[in-house]
């Protein structure tokens, strides 16, 4: 066989190929759109067929470039396999003369810590986020003027400086020089990475069932009902799949994980509407294992919703609103439990959040604002005329 005849049939299995690749990617057309990716904590971007004015500027053809990428039949598997080969070197074994009480960066986003397996956000930069803090303040200002209110601050990662050993946003000391009229306020106490480790997952951003049944007392004191504390019935441990938290796959980390623990209670019956719906509470006995990046943290303590409200039939008792983000939501029921009708409302999911209505319409008797660092930084909380509010 001479080279010619070599170099044709190298061009011919090339065209075969690239035949097989266009026609696989003309199939991804007509398939059902994928799911959100959980390795990749995304929505994952939908082909729309174009009208005359998106394709003659271009918008259709850019879309589409992207939508094929994330719908394309083998997509989920190519990227798995990617990540993984990404995620080969461990930081784990590297010498301590580099990540000793230094951050071994990740992404821009997320790092790991002081030789350790817990992921960590980088620190706040206060100026950057400033402009939402102001407004945040105005409305809660103004809670204070229309009810009982009580702040309760939850640093997550991206509250410190774990290199320097410093707070990088104080939200609880912010809270108290700057906030007006009267209130009441208090902290989940979190002072160095040991305490953080105690209290907050390894792999995800949120607090743990420690940390949440911890934050669950201090808030029940501030409340003045300490003598009212339900104790833990069992503790539980999701039994077959790890716990791969937001944290790890937005940092494509996915060989990391840990075990997910949450605690069970004694609760009387209680009604429950979603977004204005009736809805049921989650399942207590769910164990994952169909799913091997299941959020269990949205599987046991519910999703994100624009409003819960729970009504346990107590008239005796105050109405309350919940002002919070999925922090609230391993401990959105335990509070609900000490007062007639609980009001969840998270503002980054309300279309228009009307809080001087939603508070006079609903008798609503007391405030509480889970301000946890995203809560009183967050652009997505941001109310009223605002620029960038919802």
């Amino acid at each position: 066989m001479n080279n010619i005849t070599k170099v044709k049939i190298i061009d011919k299995i090339f065209i075969m190929g690239f035949i097989i690749v266009l026609g696989i990617g003309f199939m991804t057309l007509f398939l059902p759109a994928k799911a959100p990716s959980v390795i990749e904590n995304r929505g994952l971007n939908k082909i729309d067929f174009p009208d005359i004015k998106a394709f003659l500027k271009g918008d259709f053809q850019d879309n589409l470039e992207v939508a094929l990428t994330d719908q394309f039949i083998l997509s989920r598997t190519i990227k798995e396999v990617t990540i993984k080969a990404t995620n080969f070197i461990d930081y784990l074994p590297m010498s301590s003369r580099v990540c000793q009480n230094h951050y071994v960066y990740l992404d821009s986003y997320f790092a790991l810590i002081d030789c350790t397996d817990t992921i960590v956000e980088t620190p706040l930069s206060i100026n950057e986020v400033k402009e939402n803090i102001d407004n945040h303040l105005a409305y809660y200002n103004d809670f204070n003027a229309l009810a009982d209110t009580y702040y309760y601050f939850i640093p997550r990662s991206t509250s410190f400086d774990f290199e320097k050993g410093v707070m990088a946003f104080d939200g609880y000391e912010y809270l108290k020089k700057t906030l007006k009229g009267k209130y009441h306020i208090a902290q989940l106490e979190v002072n160095d990475l040991a305490d953080y480790q105690k209290y907050f997952f390894k792999t995800d951003h949120h607090w743990n069932n420690v940390g949440a049944y911890q934050g669950y007392q201090d808030i029940m004191k501030l409340l003045g009902k300490e003598d009212e504390i339900r104790p833990i019935l069992s503790e539980v441990t999701i039994k077959k799949n790890a716990f791969v938290g937001l944290s790890a796959r937005s940092s494509k980390q996915l060989r990391r994980s840990e075990k997910f623990n949450y605690y069970t209670f004694n609760l009387p019956k209680f009604y429950m509407t979603e977004n204005g719906f009736p809805s049921e509470s989650v399942d207590y006995n769910y164990q994952g294992e169909d799913y091997k990046y299941a959020n269990y943290y949205s599987i046991i303590y519910d999703g994100d919703r624009a409003e819960f409200v729970y009504d346990f039939k107590n008239p005796d008792e105050e109405n309350i609103m919940i002002f919070a983000s999925s922090y609230s939501n391993p401990i959105n029921v335990l509070i609900a439990s000490h007062f007639n009708k609980t009001y969840v409302v998270d503002a980054r999911h309300y279309p228009d959040f009307d809080y001087k209505e939603y508070i006079k319409s609903n008798d609503i008797d007391k405030i509480l604002v889970l301000a946890s660092t995203d809560v009183i930084t967050g652009e997505g909380f941001n109310i009223g005329d605002d620029e960038d509010a919802l």
